[in-house]
């Protein structure tokens, strides 16, 4: 699979006369929220990432693939959390910041509405890098720890394209990132792991701007 897409790539580069009437490079900036579990611990964080798509054109409706980088880092909204242990006696934990490092290949369908907006949806497939740490203490347990964890990533996604010029336009995007611990649950297994599928996901709200070659 891998070597199929880096063929795609590699010749829509090459010949996009034949196979794409455009080549697009994207730029974004956006605001990413937390949800489920991380909400509790994290804030919103700002964003960015960039992305390579190459344009196949049909009537009234485009379709693009590409590749696409991004990072971001939730930071904790308290510098010290603390937790009941009993009716007199409290825990504490602290959080490092969340860093997620995002590589992920975006699938858009562009519907042309007239010749300056472009309603469109798709999904991205990711692979997210993430890292933190965290400390967790109280008279029971005096735990400190570090997650480095590579995860899939499943994010439908949908906004609207508004294009200043033909080669230059602007981009406004939601998405949803449902991300999860990837391995085996075979703890003989070299890839064992014991998270195996367990999920986070957050939203994300991005602005941005593209030129298209």
């Amino acid at each position: 699979m891998n070597k199929i897409f880096l063929l795609f790539i590699i010749t829509a580069i090459a010949f996009p006369e034949k196979i794409f009437a455009q080549r697009e490079l994207s730029l974004k900036i956006g605001n990413e929220i937390p949800m489920g579990e991380l909400r509790w611990v994290y804030k919103s964080a700002p964003s960015i990432s960039i992305g390579f798509s190459v344009l196949k054109e049909k009537s009234k409706v485009n379709q693009s693939l590409g590749i696409g980088v991004g990072f971001f880092q939730f930071k904790p909204q308290e510098e010290i959390f603390y937790y009941l242990l009993n009716s007199e006696e409290y825990g504490t934990a602290q959080y490092s910041n969340y860093k997620v490092f995002q590589l992920f290949v975006p699938m858009r369908i562009d519907f042309l509405l007239n010749e300056k907006f472009e309603l469109f949806g798709g999904v991205d497939f990711g692979y997210y890098y993430v890292i933190y740490s965290y400390h967790t203490k109280d008279k029971v347990i005096d735990e400190e720890g570090e997650a480095i964890e590579g995860k899939g990533a499943l994010a439908p996604k949908a906004g609207i394209n508004y294009n200043l010029s033909k080669k230059v336009g602007l981009t406004l995007q939601a998405k949803y990132n449902l991300y999860f611990s990837l391995g085996s649950s075979d703890q003989q297994s070299s890839s064992y792991n014991s998270n195996i599928g367990s999920a986070n996901h957050f939203a994300s709200l991005q602005l941005g701007t593209y030129i298209r070659l």
